[in-house]
């Protein structure tokens, strides 16, 4: 192969590993993750091709455009590699900064900005779903009607429970599944039950087919000359008189579209009822995230000027004490008994540590699918954050402010158990 060839084969097989390098890595990574590496790799690539090409800096010039300078490898003009670093910066300076934005979540953003949260809705619709709720429904099948209820409480992870008729309980495994794509947590309980039209709690009588029983005994009557009695109980009891779903398993084929249709149904209604829900906490929630915010925001602020007026309250105290005795105050021993209340009062990195849980817990009330266990856990960590800050304080309204803030937490955490 000629060393043009070789050349035109490598550039080609260079562009396809990129293409599918580049393809892997949004699939693997997601956009954001896509995003920071395309910019770390551009990023190495410009550096190197710089030193490749000058030094002391003149490398960067000759690739935006300069005469050119001295490399390590000679003087040159603008070359095919210095063209391509101008290209690289070109890129990598855009897609940085939009790497960086997507990396950290938009720190400009609401969510971003300390002490400011997410809206209680997004696009006019709620963003969290409770675990409480009801919905039935009904189908009408083969002269049957097939009545779906559904209900679900709070529970850890998600739990079935189902009452079929036994004629379906083979097939239960369907209606989980219907389950499994509606919801993802609660205790869930699903009752099937079915009737005949007219109310009958589980036959119907095939009139024809008793019609044909009777016609055909008259017929063996009259043949035999034997006087025509019908027991109506007698020819409900021959096979076929009466359909069942236990025996008939044509019914049971027939019905149990209906059964997937009307618990189908029940489970949309429920899911329903569980969002309508969820908008009332996430409205809670929200603002029971504006008040830990207040309460916090209290706190700091009360810390600022604690430290100032222990030290005043502590030299008035010993100067009373040292009063007539001539003895001077030890300004020293003074500054070492302030600068240990001030390390044991201080709460800055607890009150830093409550408003990143914070914030993060204002993103979740705005995040797609179940978030009720990250909402658990960042509630248990602002409680820990506000039990220390509590432990931390000496007396006075910062005492109280922390008291019920820790109230706030809890009634927080206790709506958060509903939370899918």
């Amino acid at each position: 192969m000629q060393p043009e060839e070789l050349r035109k084969q490598l550039k080609k097989g260079a562009f396809v590993g990129v293409f599918f390098a580049a393809a892997l890595l949004f699939y693997v990574l997601g956009w954001t993750g896509a995003l920071v590496a395309y910019a770390l790799a551009v990023s190495v690539l410009a550096v190197l091709a710089i030193l490749l090409q000058s030094g002391r800096g003149g490398g960067l010039a000759t690739s935006l455009g300069g005469l050119g300078g001295d490399s390590l490898l000679g003087t040159h003009s603008a070359t095919p590699i210095a063209k391509a670093t101008g290209v690289m910066l070109a890129l990598i300076l855009p897609g940085g900064r939009g790497a960086g934005r997507s990396a950290c979540g938009g720190g400009a953003g609401p969510a971003g900005r300390r002490g400011r949260h997410p809206r209680a809705r997004r696009g006019g619709r709620a963003m969290i779903s409770s675990m409480t709720g009801f919905g039935a429904a009904e189908a009408q099948r083969e002269g049957w009607t097939v009545v779906a209820e559904a209900r679900s409480v709070n529970h850890k992870d998600l739990r079935l429970a189902l009452r079929l008729p036994d004629a379906f309980q083979a097939r239960q495994f369907e209606v989980q599944k219907l389950v499994e794509e509606r919801l993802h947590r609660g205790h869930v309980y699903v009752e099937v039950t079915c009737r005949t039209a007219e109310g009958g709690a589980g036959a119907l009588v095939d009139r024809e087919q008793v019609r044909s029983y009777a016609a055909a005994l008259r017929e063996v009557a009259e043949a035999e000359g034997l006087p025509f009695q019908v027991d109506l109980a007698s020819v409900l009891r021959l096979p076929g008189a009466v359909k069942d779903m236990t025996t008939d398993e044509d019914l049971r084929e027939r019905l149990w579209p209906g059964v997937l249709e009307a618990c189908g149904a029940a489970l949309d209604a429920l899911a329903q009822m569980r969002r309508t829900e969820g908008a009332n906490l996430e409205a809670q929630l929200a603002g029971s995230c504006e008040a830990i915010e207040s309460l916090t925001a209290r706190i700091e602020a009360a810390q600022q000027g604690l430290v100032a007026a222990y030290r005043d309250r502590l030299r008035q105290r010993v100067e009373r004490l040292l009063d007539g005795a001539g003895v001077p105050v030890n300004e020293e021993s003074l500054a070492r008994e302030v600068a240990l209340f001030a390390d044991r009062s201080d709460v800055s990195e607890e009150v830093v540590r409550l408003r990143s849980h914070l914030a993060q817990f204002g993103e979740a009330l705005t995040a797609e699918g179940p978030v009720g266990r990250k909402m658990e856990f960042l509630g248990q960590e602002m409680l820990r954050e506000a039990n220390t800050m509590a432990a931390k304080m000496a007396s006075g309204p910062p005492v109280r402010d922390a008291v019920e803030l820790k109230s706030e937490i809890d009634r927080l955490r206790e709506q958060v158990r509903n939370v899918e």
